[in-house]
């Protein structure tokens, strides 16, 4: 199930979870937006706001919203405090960056992001989108909000510090008044070669999709442990940057389906799989719920931070979510650090594992059931 619950906060009701960033009940960014700001009657835009705490805010600040979140359970929070307030709204989950949105909103949050280069590029999306109105970030200074107006000046864009709480902080930036002059999209395609088994093959990574920076260790093992699997139908399980689904692709499989929570994630993938020219579906949702379709492999390097908060035990409900996607006598292919403890949770669920590959951090495990 999705971990999402109905809260309260302050007496302002919502759906929210450990999972979703935004959530007041412990988040300082998220109690001090929603002290400083009641934008009463406005036309509001909220970029990645976590749980649905500030839509309820805006919605009885007598709000026209549009929501776009970029993860799945944050969107499904906010489609919840919609219909808990018998409020109409129209809530998206997607990539803002590569969406088509007319942006013509009076006031657009957005909550800053731990990876400056994603923050960056939606901010610099917005700035090129929009002709007028104002730009709120917040965000903890763990996510950057104490050396934020210095890396935007870096880039031409001027800002100000409106708020300093405990280990928050809001900006504003007044889009009309900002020189968009050659401002464009940051840029968004880093490209990278991998080698697996003597076969090269390159793919780009965007900001906001995991190891953006680099080729992740764990993945890569896993690619080399991936067998033949010719004619068999796939489940590339966090596909990321959909480095997996290309590899099983060049070991033959017949048909592969790419699935993560996070939009730039999905969006990324389908990117890379039209330039390798494979075909694959793509969607985006929590773990495997909603997938109807059984596989005969799924391939996955599973999260273990969700939110801002190391979560250990996302391993068994990972392991669930892809025994209900498996056939009968199909195998699962997952990389991870010993420390997860996937074996212990294979052995509670009637798992066999046979360990296939190690390094230095990571193993391959083949997991059947």
């Amino acid at each position: 199930m999705i971990p999402i619950e109905k809260r309260v906060y302050k007496g302002l009701e919502y759906y929210g979870g450990d999972l979703c960033i935004g959530d007041p009940t412990h988040d300082k960014a998220s109690q001090l937006i929603l002290k400083k700001y009641s934008p009463q009657g406005k036309k509001v835009l909220m970029i990645d706001p976590g749980s649905g705490a500030l839509l309820a805010h805006c919605i009885q600040a007598h709000c026209t919203v549009t929501v776009s979140s970029s993860l799945f359970h944050e969107h499904y929070a906010c489609e919840k405090t919609k219909e808990l307030l018998q409020r109409s709204c129209s809530c998206i989950v997607e990539d803002l960056v590569s969406a088509r949105l007319t942006i013509t909103e009076e006031r657009l949050f957005f909550r800053l992001n731990k990876s400056f280069e994603y923050s960056l590029s939606v901010i610099r999306h917005i700035l090129s989108h929009a002709k007028s109105g104002v730009l709120v970030l917040y965000g903890t200074n763990d996510e950057g909000a104490k050396s934020l107006l210095k890396k935007i000046s870096q880039h031409g864009i001027q800002g100000e510090c409106t708020e300093i709480g405990s280990s928050s902080r809001i900006f504003e930036i007044d889009i009309a008044a900002q020189n968009s002059t050659g401002l464009g999209n940051a840029q968004r395609d880093v490209p990278y070669d991998v080698t697996v088994s003597g076969a090269r093959f390159s793919y780009d990574t965007w900001p906001g999709v995991f190891s953006q920076k680099k080729v992740d260790e764990g993945s890569q093992l896993l690619m080399e442990s991936i067998p033949d699997l010719s004619g068999k139908s796939v489940l590339d399980l966090g596909c990321g940057a959909g480095i997996l689904a290309m590899q099983a692709f060049n070991m033959g499989a017949e048909r592969v389906h790419c699935r993560d929570v996070n939009a730039i994630s999905t969006a990324c993938t389908l990117h890379n799989l039209s330039a390798f020219g494979a075909k694959a579906t793509v969607s985006c949702g929590y773990i495997t719920e909603g997938v109807t379709e059984k596989f005969e492999v799924i391939v996955t390097n599973p999260p273990f931070h969700m939110g801002t908060q190391t979560h250990f035990d996302i391993g068994k409900e990972w392991l669930e979510g892809c025994s209900a996607a498996l056939k009968p006598g199909g195998a699962i292919y997952l990389v991870a650090n010993e420390f997860l403890r996937y074996s212990d949770f294979c052995k509670k669920l009637g798992f066999k594992v046979e360990k296939l590959a190690t390094s230095p951090r990571f193993f391959v495990y083949k997991i059947v059931s």
